[in-house]
């Protein structure tokens, strides 16, 4: 889920256009109405999660610099890095190895600060502002079954 020597970290402003597979979507709502939009899903591998993002146009007041998109695009692809980072693991991991590799995966992502990737996990993951050292919860919570609420969290965030 990193980026690779093969895969360098592109700097992303307003007028950056990502490469990727692009199609049309055309979206029914229950009340009648039909939005349009793109899906742009990678270029050389799967999606690692789904975000639909709506928003009214900029003719009609609406903006896309969204402090909601800016996190997503944080924290869906921090999280779904931890996950493949705490895969490579086993249950016996020391709970120190795992903070390493916690933080390691947090510096490899846009936060402002590694407090920043770790108010992520504690929100996204455990529903609070803070919590406990990150590797010690893994260690006693169990990598596999972090794994599993990493990934339930994704895919609460993609539906």
């Amino acid at each position: 889920m990193n980026p690779g020597p093969e895969e360098p970290i592109i700097e992303i402003t307003a007028s950056t256009i990502l490469p990727a597979q692009r199609e049309p979507i055309t979206l029914l709502t229950a009340d009648g109405l039909t939005l349009v939009g793109e899906l742009a899903l990678p270029e050389a591998r799967p999606p690692a999660a789904t975000l639909i993002c709506l928003h009214p146009l900029p003719t009609h007041g609406g903006m896309m610099d969204s402090h909601v998109f800016r996190k997503a695009s944080f924290r869906l692809p921090a999280l779904a890095d931890l996950a493949e980072t705490l895969r490579g693991m086993d249950q016996a991991t020391p709970a120190e190895t795992i903070q390493t590799a916690v933080y390691e995966v947090g510096k490899r992502h846009p936060f402002a600060g590694l407090k920043d990737w770790f108010g992520c996990l504690y929100q996204v993951l455990l529903g609070q502002q803070e919590g406990p050292r990150f590797g010690g919860f893994v260690a006693l919570y169990g990598v596999g079954e972090t794994v599993a609420l990493i990934e339930a969290a994704l895919t609460a965030r993609a539906a």
